[in-house]
């Protein structure tokens, strides 16, 4: 059965411390009236007995390794209250930092250093300034697992968020001389966050000033142990020096962070297999292509690679064979395809592996959009796994929800709500428009084997036109990845159950098939028409057998026609029409991102007021399973106006 697509498309129109205590030149401080000076905030000042406002006293540290020298290198001093609240926290330069006009009381001094124990001492200041010399030894300061070193390190201000989109996109757009601005404010204001760490360590990479990027990297995981992200790139930087143990240390800490995430699973492979265990080696790289799917395409010449060191010399061939029908450029696998082929025909007996060239893998730094979220496919998202999953069960009953859908729907309205935000380099929106449209939905099947879609706007309130001229079509559409007639145009596999506010919802991801026709999206700009292949991921509840959720990604990008990345999240709702008695899943929500020609666009969907085209009461979406929600989100649309 096939499905109509004309309909269905994105439609373009155009250690140790040492204290000194100065003695105090003062009398004992008695409450006076303080003197008001020029340009000074006398709430900040203390007196004397003789009333005479003095500044508040300051901390100066010092930072000595064992033989006395100064630490040069990267190292956080955080100053907190007894309460565990931070209040200052500084870089230190030339082994030295000072914290000035503090209150008197107590407080604690933490410091953080890479390849040194970490450091924390309870001091008290009075009414005169302190000077502390603190000496680090060797070793490591790795907190709790799980757990920053340092408590409320992980927030950042809106302000310095922005900075962070600013240098995400920068970097991720290979633009270092852009993001060292935003960088530099960044750490000025947030040094111990591990983030601001991590994306420092990223640009110094980039400028291949690789001892500063380990630094930095160390210092993220020594304030949060489980940053995976660093823990990656300290591995990857282990590996080049021909360090696999140290890698794979790195990598197993990576791992029990992210089980699901598949670029440890690549690297650790990559460890194993050069140390000579080939076993591991083999189920890490099957792990990660498990889990990445095209995403970790590139494994697959490692895994044969460690397969051929299995003495499998078939088995590894078959598995390059297949890698270079889809990357036939591949220098490096054609040349290890090649000394396999020549191994096969090797006398019985020998050793091909030993003969074999070397295969390295690499994984891009994990750095996600500042607007767009991540691909699918970055990391499963969390299940239960103790609990089997009936996948033909699972579709069958999903099918038969949708085909209930189809039979029971003619035509329905709604009132759509459109918030269109066009997103600049920076990463941040730079305008925002909306719109307000009656909506209408017309689903047929004119002849057997064939699903009609229709969709109808006009303006209930303002333009009757698309914000950037672009339209967005087909997403009441995407939930037929489940009918009958797509079954044979996807592959589907369960992920496990998940555990949704709304109740277990069965996790499954889907793919168009790279022999079929894709049919459910579309990109059309002019007489220029493009099928889109989607792969996605669906949330079906494990009660009622509906569509919950389902979140979509591109197969791959389409450079002919500029066609960068598209993602959508969809949130469905139950409906219930009095007058046939039925009850509707039908689109609640829908996010709609996409870098197309250049222009990147961020669209939010949302709809109410569902009716049935004969049906004169209205019919308002809810949750599925949950109380109504006292409170309207602050990007909702008004109250509809009645027509």
């Amino acid at each position: 059965m096939l499905l109509r697509t004309l309909r269905l498309s994105l439609v373009c129109f155009t250690g140790s411390a040492i204290f000194f205590h100065p003695s105090p030149a003062f009398t004992q401080a008695i409450p006076t009236a303080p003197v008001q000076l020029p340009g000074v905030n006398t709430r900040d000042l203390l007196t004397v007995g003789n009333g005479t406002p003095m500044s508040r006293p300051s901390l100066e540290v010092y930072l000595r390794d064992l033989s006395g020298a100064a630490v040069n290198q990267l190292a956080l001093v955080t100053l907190s209250a007894t309460t565990g609240n931070m209040l200052r926290q500084s870089s230190v330069k030339a082994g030295r930092v000072e914290f000035k006009d503090l209150k008197p009381g107590a407080y604690t001094l933490q410091v953080l250093a890479p390849g040194y124990e970490a450091f924390q001492q309870t001091i008290e200041m009075s009414f005169s300034p302190i000077t502390v010399t603190i000496s680090v030894r060797p070793g490591s300061s790795f907190g709790p697992a799980g757990t920053p070193a340092v408590p409320g390190l992980l927030v950042l201000s809106q302000k310095d968020q922005k900075l962070v989109a600013k240098i995400q996109e920068a970097l991720r757009s290979d633009r270092p001389s852009d993001a060292k601005s935003p960088l530099e404010k960044l750490y000025h204001s947030a040094p111990g966050n591990p983030d601001t760490n991590y994306m420092y360590g990223l640009y110094e990479s980039e400028l291949n000033d690789w001892p500063k990027a380990e630094s930095y990297w160390q210092m993220t995981v020594q304030i949060y142990p489980q940053h995976s992200a660093a823990l990656i790139e300290l591995a990857q930087a282990a590996l080049h020096d021909h360090k696999p143990a140290e890698a794979a240390s790195y990598l197993s800490r990576a791992i029990q962070a992210e089980p699901t995430a598949w670029r440890p699973h690549a690297l650790i492979a990559q460890a194993y297999l050069d140390q000579g265990d080939s076993v591991q080696a083999v189920a890490e790289a099957s792990r990660a292509i498990e889990l990445g799917h095209n995403q970790a395409d590139s494994v697959q010449p490692l895994l044969a690679r460690a397969i051929a060191a299995q003495g499998d010399t078939k088995r590894a061939i078959e598995t390059l064979q297949t890698y270079l029908q889809a990357q036939p450029s591949d220098a490096q696998a054609q040349e290890l395809l090649s000394s396999l082929r020549a191994a096969a025909s090797a006398p019985p007996g020998s050793a091909p592996s030993k003969s074999l060239p070397a295969t390295t893998i690499e994984v891009s730094p994990v750095l996600f959009s500042a607007w767009m979220p991540p691909d699918v496919d970055e990391s499963i998202p969390p299940v239960d796994s103790s609990v089997s999953c009936p996948l033909d069960q699972v579709l069958s009953q999903a099918r038969k929800r949708i085909a209930e859908l189809v039979e029971n729907v003619d035509r329905f309205t709604a009132v759509e709500w459109v918030k269109n935000e066009r997103v600049g380099r920076d990463g941040l929106p730079t305008n925002m428009d909306m719109r307000l449209f009656n909506y209408l939905v017309s689903i047929s099947v004119p002849r057997p084997g064939l699903l009609s879609v229709d969709e109808y706007r006009t303006a209930r309130e303002g333009p009757d036109d698309f914000p950037d001229d672009i339209a967005t079509y087909g997403l009441p559409a995407m939930v037929l990845a489940f009918h009958e007639s797509q079954s044979a145009n996807f592959i589907y596999s369960c992920e496990g159950l998940a555990h949704l506010t709304s109740g277990p919802s069965w996790q499954i991801r889907f793919q168009q098939k790279p022999d079929r026709l894709p049919t459910l999206r579309a990109y059309r700009s002019g007489d220029q028409f493009t099928r889109i292949a989607l792969k996605g991921r669906a949330w079906i509840s494990a009660d009622s057998s509906q569509v919950e959720r389902m979140e979509t990604d591109l197969v791959h990008p389409y450079p002919a026609i500029r066609l960068i990345a598209e993602h959508t999240v969809i949130e469905y709702g139950e409906v219930h029409f009095k007058a046939k008695d039925v009850g509707m899943w039908l689109p609640k929500t829908a996010e709609v991102y996409f870098d197309w020609k250049g222009r990147r666009i961020h669209r939010s969907h949302s709809y109410s007021n569902y009716m049935l085209f004969s049906v004169d009461s209205q019919h308002r979406i809810s949750p599925p399973k949950l109380p109504p929600s006292v409170d309207q989100p602050p990007d909702s649309p008004p109250a509809p106006v009645k027509p």
